[in-house]
Parts: structure tokens; sequence; C-alpha cells
């Protein structure tokens, strides 16, 4: 009976951690001044906040992670950035496929993706 319940358990433990593997995600802010990029890493149904604050602009985008199956993930993003040619503030769900990449903002002066690798 104990050399059953092991291999059970142990399938468990290993299932369990596969599945919280980080996702990870790059955001591309792109202004009519620059481009900047970053990165987080998250688990399933976690939330994660990338900012910078510097003179020339001042960014903040939370992400909140959901794999909806092993090949799509759902992101709930919320962004303000402030910078030469103005402020863009917004939120979106938007659903992307791993190892594609989403626009989730674009106007004139800013435009906003997300990356999952």
């Amino acid at each position: 009976m104990k050399s059953i319940l092991i291999p059970v358990a142990l399938f468990l433990v290993s299932s369990t951690a596969f599945a919280d593997a980080p996702i990870k995600l790059k955001l591309t802010l792109k202004t009519p001044a620059d481009t900047r990029s970053y990165d987080l890493a998250l688990v399933e149904k976690t939330c994660g906040k990338s900012e910078e604050k510097v003179a020339a602009h001042n960014d903040s985008v939370k992400v909140c992670a959901h794999e909806m199956d092993q090949n799509n993930v759902r992101l709930d993003v919320e962004w303000n950035s402030k910078h030469q040619a103005g402020e863009n503030v917004g939120n979106t769900s938007v659903v992307v496929a791993k190892g594609a990449t989403a626009m989730v903002s674009s106007t004139s002066a800013f435009r906003l993706d997300v990356s999952v690798q």
C-alpha cells in the first residue's frame, strides 16, 4: 500500500510545481520620444506591477494573469504613463497566445504592447 501512495504523492507534488511555472511577460511602451520595455514573471492568478519614475516619464503598468488553457493567457492590464507627449491612462483585458504579442493600447502618441514568452 505504501509503494502505491508514494508515487501518487510525488506525481501530485510535481504536477503542482509544473502548473505554477511562471508566465513571462514583456511590456513595451512606445512614445514619440522613446521605447521602454519592462519584464514581469507571474504565476497563475497573480498580479505584478512595473513602475518607473524619471524626469522624462512616469510609467506604471499592472498586469494580472489568468491561464485560459495550455496555449492562451488572459491578461488584465491597467496603465498610467505620463510623458512629454501627454498622459495615457486605461485598463483592458486581452487574451494572448503564448509566444505572441498583443497591442493593448494605441494612440498617435502612445502604444502599449504585451508579449507572452
